[in-house]
């Protein structure tokens, strides 16, 4: 054949929408098949016969088809660790940082067991505060329309009577009377200010500064600010337990943390410990200044420093602080139910009341 004169290289070409709509996997469905897989690879399967297996056992179809990715990967010579290097969007920075470290300890079956076991506990956690927020999102959506029904249909019919009197409206009924008139030609309007607004403090968290002020501001309110320290430090502690039982150095694992966290000024706090310790300073030290989290964290991993049994001291943190937001999150929806009530008696006296006024001063004039 002829030889090449030149090599050009040529961009890869990108997918449409594969920004927009990349595929995701749940963690219901990402623990199952990692449950399996470590099963299969306990009973002395190769990797490539082990993924086999996985893709027999599942009917989903992005599943299925990251599963033949790898398991094409993994045929060529490449690691596991190296094949779900290339799906970022699909697996963690703690999976594949755990699974790499599970097959160069040669015990990727015990860690992988490990991760099923950690993303179940997160799928409960979360399948727990979605399943409590049911009845007040039942009452706030019932607590809304009952209120814009009332200002769109039955007080436009009431005005109509007040109206043909030409008597003087009391101050709250006139108030009523603007309310509704704007609800019912501006309402589109309205909803396209508040979506507005939606994006623009998205917008806002996203920036460096503006997002760390709304971020310090949320960990000063009374109990949702304690309820964020305590979510970040579980899931933290958990995340940081796991990489080290998979004898990732502690350097590494703390960057590897962060990702745990959704706060700023943890994520800080986190970051200017992983220095400290790599300038020789205990973690528990290193985390106390400034001190962000739980004092209970930090007591418990100055404990495990000293033992010995850091990975141990990591869990029952993480257990602990999980209980706690598990009662937090139950105080606060235990406050909510009946704020959103009263909220929606206090909205139907005050339009009972300014209906009712004008009608008390026309008896009176009669």
């Amino acid at each position: 054949g002829l030889p090449p004169l030149t090599l050009k290289e040529t961009p890869r070409r990108k997918q449409a929408g594969s920004k927009l709509f990349k595929p995701r996997l749940g963690n219901a469905q990402l623990a199952l098949i990692t449950r399996q897989l470590a099963g299969l690879l306990r009973s002395g399967l190769p990797m490539d016969e082990a993924l086999a297996a996985c893709i027999s056992q599942t009917d989903n179809r992005v599943l299925i088809s990251t599963l033949k990715s790898l398991r094409a990967r993994v045929l060529e010579g490449y690691s596991l660790g190296q094949a779900i290097d290339q799906f970022p969007h699909l697996f963690s920075p703690l999976f594949r940082a755990t699974v790499s470290a599970g097959e160069q300890t040669r015990e990727l079956p015990e860690i992988l067991l490990q991760l099923a076991d950690h993303m179940e506990r997160q799928q409960q956690i979360r399948q727990q505060l979605t399943t409590a927020m049911i009845y007040p999102a039942i009452l706030v959506t019932t607590s809304l329309l009952i209120i814009a029904g009332l200002m769109t249909y039955v007080v436009p019919e009431v005005v109509k009577v007040f109206a043909s009197s030409g008597n003087q409206l009391p101050t709250i009924t006139r108030l009523l009377i603007a309310t509704s008139s704007i609800l019912r030609e501006w309402w589109l309007m309205l909803l396209v200010v508040l979506l507005g607004l939606a994006v623009t403090l998205r917008g806002l968290l996203r920036l460096p500064g503006p997002g760390r002020q709304l971020h310090r501001l949320w960990l000063m309110v009374p109990v949702a600010g304690n309820l964020t320290r305590q979510a970040n430090a579980a899931r933290f502690c958990r995340t940081l337990a796991i990489l080290l039982r998979s004898s990732i150095p502690l350097i590494e694992a703390l960057k590897i943390a962060t990702n745990a966290l959704t706060n700023v000024l943890l994520r800080e706090s986190v970051n200017l410990a992983r220095t400290r310790v790599h300038e020789g300073e205990s973690l528990h030290q290193a985390l106390s200044r400034p001190a962000r989290f739980p004092k209970l964290t930090l007591h418990l991993i100055g404990n495990g420093e000293a033992s010995g049994d850091l990975e141990k001291m990591l869990d029952t943190a993480a257990d602990t602080h999980e209980r706690q937001v598990t009662a937090l999150t139950s105080l606060l929806l235990g406050l909510l139910e009946p704020a959103i009530i009263l909220f929606l008696g206090l909205a139907v006296l005050l339009i009972v009341v300014a209906i009712l006024l004008p009608i008390f001063e026309l008896n009176q004039l009669v």
